[in-house]
């Protein structure tokens, strides 16, 4: 039996679009679409990608972002925070940020295939085990904080409990006893 051409080598089907008119059910055309839909998609995401490529980075790490704000005549903004999730849908990717700033805690969430986007470095890597940190929501601040994370919160204080920790030898240590 002589396949019509364009029909796939696995046996029986359809070609990959028949006209409607052919049709015996017709579906919407959004299903029958979809496809072409998401080829056009991915192909436009992988131009993007090409034209300002940025660096491999997944949930658990400090990013720092800098973009550019329409609204206040494009000046340059910046925001560092720890990556909670990644959102992989193509053109509309985007990930989530969490951070402390003024000892208020933030998420922002950013498309990554937005023009507005200018610069994503990696700061940090961490190692997690969850695809998505929302369950820092739950715990207090100090989970959230990153180092250099927006106001005078998280690097300073940091450098303090570190010089205190130093300062103060033999405690937290069990069975350690001063000799005399």
């Amino acid at each position: 039996m002589e396949k019509p051409p364009g029909w796939g080598s696995g046996g029986g089907g359809a070609p990959p679009f028949t006209p409607s008119s052919q049709l015996v059910k017709v579906k919407s055309l959004f299903k029958r679409a979809a496809h072409m839909m998401e080829a056009l998609e991915s192909e436009a995401a992988a131009a993007r990608a090409a034209a300002r490529p940025l660096p491999p980075f997944r949930v658990g790490d400090v990013v720092d972002v800098s973009l550019s704000v329409p609204e206040n005549k494009g000046r340059p903004s910046a925001f560092r925070g720890l990556v909670i999730a990644r959102r992989s849908r193509g053109l509309a990717s985007s990930f989530r940020l969490r951070s402390v700033v003024n000892n208020f805690i933030v998420e922002r969430s950013f498309p990554l295939y937005s023009p507005h986007l200018t610069q994503l470095t990696v700061v940090e890597r961490r190692k997690v085990a969850r695809g998505k940190l929302f369950y820092l929501r739950r715990k207090p601040i100090s989970a959230s904080r990153v180092p250099g994370g927006g106001g005078a919160g998280g690097a300073a204080r940091s450098a303090v409990q570190g010089s205190e920790a130093r300062a103060a030898p033999g405690k937290g240590k069990p069975g350690a006893a001063r000799k005399k």
